[in-house]
């Protein structure tokens, strides 16, 4: 039987190996008799791996430029599960665990195996590092990240993640117990109306544009400017941009005949941002 090479031998003529070593602490007997569990770490350290082949998966389809980056995981899933993280040994200081880059046994080789160089292979386990930070931290950066961090087991109360290129320390994260990640709100959508304004209102009540389309008419609360906008357009048909929510907004007020540039999507939220700050503040609450 031929002996899976781990990637990093390719490059050991400088004498600085790639390695990836995590340490667990925790109250469970097994832990604290230096023990690993597979029942508690098999799909853990399952999710690991492919947390890791997609970091290295998208590095690789950033560095070629692909313009079909992101389908199906991107250009380079296939080449990028035939990487392997092997568990080289164990530490005698809680549970740490060193894992060696490497090709996965009883697969193929990747069609290019130059692809995935030690620098590449580096940046995946740096980010990979990076991303249990955030995500111990609440901040959301990697979904499989995430994943594999819930499924560590809950006995799990402190963590040590570090990337070594020989001697020198690239990276490393301490972490205590996992924070529950808060997904960012949802923005609200923007709606297109056509139609008329149909009337506006004032302080002391409340300022806003009503327009009126061939089915309802929509209350949007405006700007001043914008209800002066709206008094100038009464007799002409409109075409309104609108943010929808329990109270609509008026984000913009044109006349039908008023040629528009088409807005991109980053154009949108970038004016809805721009004038809404307020409103969108109260709605992630």
């Amino acid at each position: 039987m031929t002996a899976v090479q781990p990637i990093d031998l390719i490059h050991d003529m400088d004498n600085e190996p790639l390695r990836l070593s995590i340490t667990f602490n925790g109250d469970d007997e097994a832990l604290q008799a230096h023990r690993l569990s597979l029942s508690g770490f098999g799909e853990p350290l399952k999710l690991l791996l492919q947390a890791y082949r997609r970091i290295v998966s998208n590095f690789a389809t950033q560095a070629i430029g692909d313009p079909e980056r992101g389908k199906n995981g991107g250009r380079f899933a296939k080449e990028a599960a035939c990487l392997d993280l092997q568990i080289e040994g164990m530490k005698d200081n809680c549970v740490t665990l060193q894992f060696a880059p490497a090709l996965a046994p009883g697969l193929p080789p990747p069609p290019q195996p130059s692809l995935f160089d030690k620098d590449l292979l580096e940046r995946g386990m740096v980010e990979l590092v990076e991303s249990v930070g955030d995500e111990q931290s609440g901040r959301p950066r990697n979904g499989l990240v995430r994943r594999y961090l819930q499924s560590l087991p809950k006995s799990v109360t402190a963590q040590v993640y570090q990337v070594k290129r020989g001697e020198t320390v690239v990276a490393e994260r301490k972490i205590g117990p996992i924070l529950p990640v808060t997904p960012p709100p949802d923005l609200p959508d923007v709606d297109e109306l056509e139609g008329v304004v149909a009337g506006v209102g004032f302080q002391p009540g409340p300022v806003e544009v009503r327009i009126k389309t061939a089915n309802q008419i929509v209350n949007c609360a405006a700007t001043e400017k914008q209800v002066d906008e709206a008094l100038s357009l009464r007799e002409h048909e409109v075409r309104a941009l609108v943010v929808k929510s329990p109270k609509p907004r008026l984000l913009r007020l044109a006349t039908l005949d008023d040629v528009q540039p088409d807005l991109s999507e980053e154009d949108i939220l970038t004016s809805i941002v721009d004038k809404w700050d307020g409103l969108l503040k109260r709605l992630s609450k």
